[in-house]
Order: structure tokens, then sequence, then C-alpha cells
């Protein structure tokens, strides 16, 4: 009949010797995969699985990314909103001249405001510091002259 036991099992033992290679290969490939997308920040991979399966176009992967909205997106629909964002700042015009001379003096005045607030508060924190040291060193002239009027009276005493 020309069934040999022997190349049966040698050929079941090299078929299963290529599905362990195709599994390790399958899950290097995955954790390659996923340790790459996990060095940008924010974005994972769903739908890869650990075995060696078939993909089918119900069933693909995709790259999710987390935004600060806490909204998690796909990677496409991100780009796509960029991409709108950017063409929207590109048709905005620049401000003029005058607007933004407007605004620059608004903020120089709101600056010089805040300048004048911390000189202020300069001034109270070294009033406050020249008082606590000369409170400082009334106290220690005090404590000398009881030191002193200590030394006296033990003197005195013997």
């Amino acid at each position: 009949m020309g069934l040999s036991v022997l190349e049966t099992e040698r050929e079941y033992n090299l078929c299963r010797a290529k599905l362990r290679d195709t599994e390790n290969a399958w899950k290097s490939t995955v954790e390659n995969i996923t340790f790459g997308v996990k060095k940008v920040t924010d974005v994972s991979v769903l739908g890869l699985k650990m075995h060696p399966h078939i993909i089918d176009s119900e069933e693909c992967c995709q790259l999710i990314i987390s935004t600060d909205s806490e909204e998690d997106i796909e990677l496409s629909k991100y780009l796509s909103n960029l991409e709108a964002q950017l063409i929207l700042l590109n048709n905005e015009k620049e401000p003029t001249i005058e607007n933004r001379s407007f605004a620059l003096n608004r903020e120089l005045n709101e600056l010089d405001e805040l300048y004048k607030q911390f000189i202020i508060q300069k001034s109270d924190v070294q009033q406050n510091y020249l008082l606590e040291k000369e409170q400082l060193e009334s106290i220690q002239h005090r404590l000398n002259n009881v030191n002193t009027d200590l030394l006296e009276n033990k003197d005195l005493k013997k």
C-alpha cells in the first residue's frame, strides 16, 4: 500500500515544527509591531492576536490614539482632523499691524501693572526683613545682657 508509519510520523513532526516556527515568527512580529507602536506616545494597536490567523477585511488591525479630550480615535481619522485644522489655520488672515499693536500695548500695560505689583511686594518684603533683623539684633543684645547679668550674679553669690 505504500504507507509507512515512520514516513507519516516524520511528516507529522516536520509539520509540527513548521507550525511552531510560524507561531513563533507570528508572535515575534506582533511583539515587534506592538513595541514599535508603544514608542509613540498615546498610540495603541487593536485587533492583533498573538496566535497566527488569517486577517480578513472585517477583522483588521487599527491604530488608536488617545487624545486630550479623553476620546480614543483611529489614527487615520485623527490625521484627517489635524489636516482639516491645518487647512483652517492656513486660510485664516494674518492679523494687521494695528490689531497686533493694540494687543501688544494691552499686554505691555498688563506686564507693567504686574511689575509695579512686584515692586510693591519687594518693598514690603524688604521692610519686613529689616524689622525682623532689628528684632533679632535686639533680642541678641538683651540675651547678651542677661548672660552678663547672670555671670555677675554668680560671681556675687560666690
